[in-house]
């Protein structure tokens, strides 16, 4: 690198002394033919490519002057131009030039072209005076028809015919808005045929070769689709439609010109060759990734760009066409220096687009000295920004190589590394001990390790791969899990930590832990699975194992706390039992007793019955409960009037009740059905059994048994509410467990089997419903223990029967609260 360094300055060194040797036969053929103030033509005069000291010029600001204003001027009224190129910059003003033609030492008349070398001059008119009198008159400029000039080439130029022994004053008044410069040559006719020649090869070797870079460059940002080929490819464009309209190509083999390359957007083709430029500088130097204060330069000057190309629609053309000439000098010299600086100190490849950008500045540098009057007026100078421009961009294809060249070496190292960890990935696929593979989308294996191969009783991967069976019915036997799997991975894509059961190809079980990602294409569909498959029969066999030990110890801790539980109830029914047989016996004792009064008669009678029954409800529980257990309890749903067994449960509770100073109500939230689908006999013992035990727990205060309806689920709610000592949070969940009661002091202070409200629950799922205890609440005053009521709630499935209607709609027996008990309302419901 150090190298390539020191070898700079030399190479510009040699590059200069190329420019100064090919400009030093300009400067010999520079002398002027200028004498005594008038151009003086002789048979010897070929060409007379430099008026200074001959041509005079004046600045007509308002367009006012005609040509007789002008002739009447005398000549030192008008400035004389001593040195160089006249160029008047960017202006509206329209100026006139007067040179004299002195053809004293010719014989014979003779033919001169005289030719301004402005292609996309507007307007230019030609008058010749002779003796003090206009004797010709012409005119020519950029929209004129090409037909009517004297040639037809981009140049304006005027055939001029002088007689012997003569002077003429050439007159030309010249209006332009671009750049303001008049090179004025004077040509013999043979002399500008080879001019001509000369300067349409060299037009067409500067435009051809562009256009074969392009062709070329254009074949490779195609093949290569790099950004910066593809940058390249556009600047190409812009910069060959720019050529293209300065030098008027091509004018001659179109019938119109083309609105493309019309000079109205000159500016805009230059500002789009600076944009894709600058874009292609940033790829190029890989600023962006390798230098950000090298890129926020480039950046600026790119926002910069953009700016003027706004600003541009609305500025006038030639201000526009000035702030981009100025601002393209600027942006040449900041993109050589970028360049040089990325060169030095990261980037190999922009060596070639400093010197492009140099050799294109030094392009327009030598044109800018010529115009000034420093350089002669010949083919190199006139063409010099197109020689750099056309060196620039054979440049940029060297650095374009050079990227490619380097981008080609850092793609064969990459895929060296690639390659060496492929060895170390496929060395790892080898030999992991868990299952790796790949899976088709028509579950088929593409690649799949030897652990694999082993898990399912292959000899090796290979042996797999032949056989290629499906890997879902392979690997999951379950086809319930299978489906799950495959529903899964067309939902989310991936699997992870499923436990499968598998048969080995002998016909082993063994079980596996599969986890299965789905990897998609750029188009965004699956492509292949890729999956893991361990070894998980020994872990299951363990959890196996761990699960039947959980069991039995469930099991022995289970028969345990029954065997508790029915010591408890047996010793609580020993209690229960012995009480009413005890009152039974002892009353029916005393019923022998012949001394008894009838009164006394009675009222043990009346014990014994109410003990019998009492006894019998015990009895009752136990056989419900073991029925239940031998699930052979049936039920059996009529259709059964719920007005008359609310009547039965307020009439058998309302007596029970008043006796221990309660009030007991049942509250309708109608409308109710007044017929409904249920078993009557569970229903009522369900309701019996909720009431009763709020009344065996409540001393004082009420109990109140709601019931709604929905009627879209047709399921009927009853809701128990009292105010007895109620239970405290930590107990409600073995509220339903059988033989279970809040503790033993409660149970030998009010007595009871533990069964009620677990038959109840049994029988209300029997029936369709459910039942269950809601948390307290603390808006019903408490007693002892707990800060609210104990809330039951029941919900049974009870469907209403139907009638038909004359309208064909279904009806249902509602019962209303503006109707008597028992009484119906019909009402059609939707």
């Amino acid at each position: 690198m150090q190298q390539r360094f020191t070898e700079t300055p030399a190479r510009m060194a040699w590059l200069v002394l190329v420019l100064v040797f090919v400009t030093l036969p300009s400067l010999a053929l520079a002398k002027t033919a200028c004498a005594t103030g008038a151009i003086v033509l002789d048979n010897t005069t070929s060409s007379v490519r430099n008026l200074d000291g001959c041509i005079r010029y004046l600045e007509d600001a308002d367009h006012q002057w005609s040509i007789d204003d002008v002739m009447a001027m005398p000549a030192d009224q008008l400035n004389l131009h001593e040195g160089g190129v006249l160029n008047f910059g960017y202006t509206e003003s329209a100026y006139w030039t007067r040179f004299d033609l002195s053809t004293d030492t010719i014989n014979t008349d003779t033919s001169w072209i005289l030719e301004l070398a402005l292609p996309l001059v507007d307007d230019i008119r030609l008058y010749l005076v002779r003796d003090g009198r206009l004797v010709e008159q012409r005119q020519a400029g950029y929209l004129d028809n090409w037909d009517e000039r004297d040639l037809a080439v981009p140049n304006p130029t005027f055939r001029l015919q002088l007689p012997p022994d003569t002077s003429t004053t050439v007159f030309l008044r010249i209006t332009n808005t671009n750049t303001f410069r008049l090179p004025i040559t004077l040509w013999h006719p043979d002399s500008y045929i080879e001019k001509v020649s000369i300067d349409e090869a060299v037009r067409g070797l500067l435009l051809g070769a562009i256009l074969a870079i392009l062709a070329y460059n254009l074949f490779v940002a195609v093949s290569v689709r790099e950004r910066s080929n593809i940058y390249y490819v556009l600047y190409l464009v812009s910069a060959s439609i720019f050529i293209a309209t300065e030098q008027v190509h091509g004018v001659q083999l179109l019938e119109n010109r083309p609105a493309i390359l019309d000079k109205a957007y000159l500016h805009f083709q230059i500002i789009l060759t600076w944009f894709f430029g600058l874009l292609m500088a940033r790829s190029l130097l890989e600023t962006r990734e390798r230098s950000p204060d090298l890129d926020y330069v480039i950046r600026l000057c790119v926002y910069s760009v953009v700016a003027t190309l706004a600003l541009s629609f609305f500025m006038p053309y030639a201000v526009a066409m000035e702030w981009i000439v100025l601002g393209s000098i600027l942006l040449s010299v900041i993109l050589i220096v970028v360049s040089y600086l990325s060169w030095q100190y990261y980037n190999p490849a922009a060596r070639a687009y400093f010197f492009a950008w140099t050799l294109a500045l030094i392009g327009f540098g030598i044109y800018a000295f010529t115009v000034m009057g420093y350089l002669p007026l010949n083919t190199f100078t006139s063409y010099a920004p197109q020689f750099g421009l056309t060196a620039q961009i054979i440049l940029f294809s060297f650095a374009l190589a050079d990227r490619i060249k380097q981008v080609q070496g850092e793609a064969l190292a990459w895929n060296q590394r690639a390659l060496a960890n492929l060895q170390r990935y496929q060395s790892l696929f080898d030999n992991a001990i868990e299952g790796v593979f790949q899976m088709s989308p028509d579950r088929r294996f593409v690649t799949a390790n030897p652990a694999m191969a082993e898990l399912l009783g292959y000899s090796s991967n290979r042996q797999l791969l032949q056989h290629s069976p499906d890997v879902l019915d392979t690997c999951i036997a379950d086809p319930r899990l299978r489906r799950l799997v495959v529903q899964q991975l067309e939902a989310r894509g991936v699997v992870k930590g499923i436990e499968a059961r598998y048969l080995t190809r002998r016909g082993v079980e063994r079980w596996a832990t599969i986890s299965l990602h789905t990897v998609y294409g750029d188009d965004g569909l699956p492509t292949h699975l890729e999956g893991t498959c361990i070894d998980a029969t020994e872990s299951h066999q363990r959890q196996r194992i761990e699960r039947e030990r959980e069991q039995e110890r469930l099991e022995k801790e289970l028969a345990k706390n029954s065997a508790q539980a029915k010591s408890q109830f047996l010793a609580n029914m020993s209690h229960e039992i012995r009480t009413p047989l005890a009152a039974i016996i002892g009353y029916g004792e005393t019923l022998l007793d012949p001394d008894l009064n009838e009164r006394e008669k009675r009222s043990s009678a009346e014990t014994v019955v109410r003990s019998g029954r009492h006894l019998l409800e015990l009895v009752n529980d136990i056989l419900d409960h073991s029925k239940i257990d031998a699930n052979k309890l049936d039920v059996d749903v009529v259709s059964v009037r719920l007005p008359e067994l609310l009547d039965e449960i307020r009439g058998f509770f309302e007596p029970r009740a008043r006796e221990k100073g309660l009030d007991f109500s049942v509250i309708c939230d109608f409308p109710l059905p007044e017929q409904i689908q249920t078993d009557p006999t569970r229903f009522r013992q369900i309701i019996i059994n909720l009431c009763g035990n709020a009344l065996k727990f409540t001393e004082n205060g009420s109990i109140s048994l709601t019931l709604r309806c929905d009627r879209g689920s047709e399921t009927l709610f009853a809701r128990v509410v009292d105010t007895g000592i109620g239970i405290k949070p930590e107990q409600l969940e073995r509220l339903f467990d059988p033989f279970a009661q809040a503790s033993s002091a409660i149970s030998r202070q009010y007595g009871g089997t533990g069964l009620g409200l677990s038959i109840s629950r049994r029988l209300a799922e029997l029936l369709g419903g459910a039942s269950g205890s809601p948390a307290p609440t603390v808006k019903a005053v408490s007693l002892r223990w707990l800060s609210g009521p104990v809330v039951l709630t029941m919900c049974i499935f009870c469907e209403m029967p139907r009638n038909s209607t004359s309208a064909g709609k279904a009806s249902r027996w509602l019962w209303h609260p503006g109707s008597r008990a028992g009484s119906c309302a019909q009402r059609i419901m939707t």
